[in-house]
């Protein structure tokens, strides 16, 4: 029997956004968008794995890795999260980084 190799984890949640949201949906995405949006998945499969201080190292990195995207490809970033875990996490994961960047940005 021979080994499958699963696709990279961004591009299984690219493949997941097309199928979900159809397969324009990363036009808008810039180069820079693109490459955040990559960050953005790898980081969601951490946050899926990581023992307590790994989850809460990925929520902060996930909060910052929208700075580097366009507010208008957020929406892309929320929906591909069960893409990469399952759909309870969308839910689960979004709200906890929205209100991390508002805590942040409330001590800045």
């Amino acid at each position: 029997m021979s080994a499958r190799r699963s696709k990279p984890t961004h591009e299984q949640a690219f493949a997941f956004l097309k199928s979900r949201l159809g397969k324009g949906c990363l036009a808008p995405c810039t180069g820079q968008d693109y490459v955040a949006l990559r960050a953005w998945f790898y980081l969601v499969e951490l946050w899926g794995v990581a023992d307590l201080a790994g989850t809460a190292a990925a929520e902060r990195a996930l909060a910052h890795v929208l700075d580097g995207m366009q507010h208008s490809v957020w929406p892309l970033a929320k929906a591909g999260i069960p893409g990469v875990l399952d759909w309870s996490h969308e839910d689960q994961l979004w709200p906890r980084l929205l209100a991390l960047r508002e805590r942040r940005a409330a001590a800045a």
